[in-house]
């Protein structure tokens, strides 16, 4: 009645010594720049040796620059750390993937990628995100410089055993929802601290169901949640991913003992918890810790929300991010777009936010840095056309490196700048001074490069076989539609109401604007026009009753009164209707792209329209509301 942990574990531990700590056996060390030298020094002081260097892996990742790495470092101390790294593995006969190398990156990218890392490991690394490993079923943690050359020295680390914790996450995951996004909701509701003092094991069918690569993500972060290290146990989606790669067992029965490594049925945990996956949507965090996250089209918590011991701290993140509580984050303007780190800078990130901006462009006032977490990755995006796509859209996929997730190298975040970023740790001048921080995955990170926003971004125009999965969805989100009404109606503006009464009546006059527009369009276009093309709905109950569940889903949403819906009679169901039916055709356009059609369309609707008298309409007026719709969709064909 073992947990997968405590067999690991165990089976590593060469003594336990007075006070109940162990001396635990490493089967594999990975060391970079910042934290070796002092490591080094130590042995060197002492005359001794490194005691395996077969099992020490290096590769500088933290300072080097992501463009040009051909030339001369120019920062006069990450040079001299990287100078020294290699000069200690040369000295020791330490493996090292030097910096524009075949095998260079990140080295938490590295060790999967090259099969390295392998089920029932034990692995450290002078780096708070070694838990990465353990989505790969190891016991894998961060250990300090005194640590790094403990185990130099002797292949072994003095440690306390941690607590058992185990996460349960089941069900199917929501359209759009990735491992960034799980792994954002779990700290959000376990909090920074939920974890501290264990060892987590992430389970159930959400999790299963996951690739290797999201799989790393959740555990890379799983120590933001205050935990000593994360893991999932070693399947078939394991197996696969490591079969053929250079440094993974070979044979027939390579896999043959990992597929032992799980927890036993009857285990028990010291602590356990089950979410369900229905419950998580695209997120993003709006504070100064991972874990002050919140979906997409959630608000900031109220004051009044935060337990009062809290309160002062959540203020002070406020303050430091320039937000307010109770306050959206939708539509907020982005500066920077960050896609890389040992947390999403594999390759299956790059393809989603390739095949997100495909055929777009980035917004103007947006800087993104795309980098990858290795040169394999690299290759590879270069290989499948993803640089391709990259630069038609206006970004640059830079080389492999830490980059932006921490600010020891040449890309810092200007202070008072907004970047959304798919990194682990959104603290204070993380970075850069004074940089804020906004951690997403890298679909809604694309989303936001390609509007200049903070938005929901359109799964459903995703077309990779990779992402297919997120786009399983047939139906129209609400808040995709408020966006596009928003953009597309300029007397509605969104707000937060508290009139329950109000939202009622809208959501009465909207679904019979939406209802009116089929039969509003046979008239104009006197039956000549197939209006089945223009819309995804049949005008009949079911209809009006599902475009009335999507206001009544989103009760806290509305929009300011307008005198269309005020003005009760035909004119305004009629004004309304064309109104709001071209905004639901401009989201249509955006969320289903059929080859076109719809554009066509729209053109063809608008030539009609203008040769209308309609009376409630002045010619000023309809010429001012062609135009400005004329030029949106315009707007939004330059970005499609």
């Amino acid at each position: 009645m073992k947990t997968l942990f405590d067999k690991i574990w165990d089976a590593h531990t060469v003594d336990t010594i007075a006070g109940g700590s162990c001396v635990l056996y490493i089967d594999r060390q990975y060391i970079h720049e910042v934290t070796s030298p002092q490591a080094f020094e130590g042995l060197h002081s002492r005359g001794a040796k490194v005691f395996r260097p077969a099992q020490v892996t290096a590769s500088p990742d933290h300072n080097i620059p992501t463009q040009n790495q051909h030339l001369p470092v120019q920062d006069l101390q990450s040079a001299r750390q990287l100078s020294m790294l290699e000069n200690n593995c040369t000295e020791h006969g330490i493996t090292i993937f030097k910096v524009g190398t075949p095998k260079n990156g990140i080295i938490h990218v590295v060790g999967p990628e090259t099969g390295l890392t392998q089920p029932g490991m034990t692995i450290v690394c002078g780096d708070s995100h070694t838990s990465t490993h353990g989505a790969m079923g190891c016991v894998a943690f961060g250990i300090g410089t005194s640590e790094v050359e403990m185990v130099l020295a002797s292949q072994c680390v003095l440690q306390s055993k941690p607590k058992t914790m185990r996460i349960n996450v089941e069900g199917q995951l929501n359209p759009g929802v990735c491992s960034k996004d799980i792994i954002l909701y779990l700290i959000s509701k376990l909090g920074t601290g939920g974890g501290t003092g264990h060892f987590i094991e992430f389970a159930g069918s959400a999790i299963r169901s996951l690739s290797m690569e999201a799989r790393m993500t959740i555990c890379n972060m799983s120590i933001e949640m205050g935990a000593r290290g994360g893991m999932i146990a070693p399947d078939e989606t394991t197996f696969a991913y490591l079969k053929g790669r250079e440094y993974a067992p070979q044979g027939t029965e390579w896999d043959k003992q990992w597929k032992q490594l799980y927890s036993d049925p009857d285990a028990i945990f010291d602590k356990e918890v089950t979410f369900d996956a229905a419950d998580i949507y695209p997120m993003i965090t709006y504070g100064t810790n991972p874990g002050m996250g919140i979906a997409l089209t959630h608000s900031i918590p109220e004051v009044s929300e935060i337990e009062e011991t809290s309160r002062p701290s959540f203020l002070k993140a406020l303050e430091y991010m320039d937000f307010k509580p109770g306050e959206k984050l939708l539509g907020k303007p982005v500066d920077y777009v960050f896609v890389g780190s040992c947390t999403n800078g594999r390759i299956e990130d790059l393809r989603v936010f390739a095949d997100y901006v495909k055929g777009k462009q980035k917004a103007a006032g947006v800087t993104a840095w795309i980098v990858p977490g290795s040169k394999q990755v690299e290759k590879q995006a270069i290989d499948e056309g993803i640089r391709d796509t990259l630069e038609a859209a206006g970004f640059e996929l830079r080389q492999p490196g830490c980059s932006a997730c921490l600010a020891m190298n040449d890309d810092k975040i200007p202070a008072g700048k907004y970047c959304v970023s798919t990194s682990n740790r959104n603290f204070e001048g993380r970075q850069g001074p004074g940089a804020r921080t906004l951690l997403a995955g890298p679909l809604v990170a694309a989303a936001c490069a390609i509007h200049g926003i903070i938005t929901v971004p359109d799964s459903l125009q995703l077309s990779n076989s990779a992402t297919q999965q997120l786009s399983n969805s047939a139906t129209l989100p609400m808040h995709d539609l408020i966006l596009i009404l928003k953009r597309f109606i300029p007397p509605y503006k969104l707000r937060v109401t508290k009139s329950i009464i109000f939202n009622f009546l809208h959501a009465i006059f909207g679904s019979l604007s939406i209802a009116m527009l089929g039969p509003i369009l046979k008239i104009i276009f006197n039956n000549e026009q197939d209006v089945t093309e223009l819309v995804p709905f049949e005008f009949n109950s079911e209809s009006i009753g599902q475009i009335f569940n999507y206001y009544i889903t989103t009760i806290k949403y509305t929009y300011g009164p307008s005198t269309t819906l005020i003005l009760i009679g035909v004119v305004a169901i009629v004004t309304t209707a064309l109104k709001t039916g071209f905004a639901y055709l401009g989201a249509y356009e955006l969320i289903y792209i059929r080859n076109g059609v719809v554009r066509d369309i729209r053109r063809k609707i608008y030539a009609k329209i203008l040769s209308l008298p309609l009376p409630f309409f002045s010619e000023e007026r309809k010429g001012d509301i062609i135009a400005r719709m004329t030029g949106d969709v315009q707007e939004v064909e330059a970005s499609v």
